[in-house]
């Protein structure tokens, strides 16, 4: 290999691997805020809040009536990031819980805070499977309960 060449490769290996390193660690450099972050998405008819803690730790508070959660949740989330903490689901009617679902199949979940507001509906059955098949803790919100 003449040293052109061989320089040429060094130069491009060398920029590839700045470019990948700028590329996955982009929150680390770019949007690391030392802030609570508090983001309402957008889901039509519904209700969906995801909060961010200084420390990375995540809560979504209702998912909407549908599965628009999830590209709501691509606009305020890393790529790469499939997990989110703490799920809250504040009572079972479907602009609430209708995109839990589909979020419980492709993010893991830590805590699920759930209330003892049952539903018939089919949305909610839904919901109840998945979340029971996700791992995820259930707890039991209660008036007057602290979330450390």
């Amino acid at each position: 290999m003449t040293k052109k060449k061989y320089s040429k490769t060094v130069l491009i290996a060398t920029l590839s691997m700045v470019a990948i390193f700028i590329f996955f660690f982009q929150k680390y450099i770019y949007n690391a805020p030392n802030y609570l972050t508090v983001s309402f998405l957008d889901v039509d008819q519904g209700d969906a809040i995801f909060i961010e803690a200084p420390n990375g730790v995540q809560m979504l508070v209702d998912s909407g009536p549908d599965n628009s959660l999830l590209q709501e949740l691509s606009k305020v989330m890393n790529f790469w990031d499939r997990s989110i903490d703490v799920v809250v689901a504040t009572h079972p009617d479907k602009d609430h819980i209708g995109g839990f679902p589909e979020l419980f199949k492709r993010f893991e979940v830590g805590y699920v805070f759930d209330t003892e507001v049952v539903s018939d509906t089919g949305i909610y059955r839904e919901y109840k499977s998945e979340r029971d098949e996700s791992g995820a803790r259930l707890l039991r919100a209660k008036a007057g309960q602290v979330i450390v």
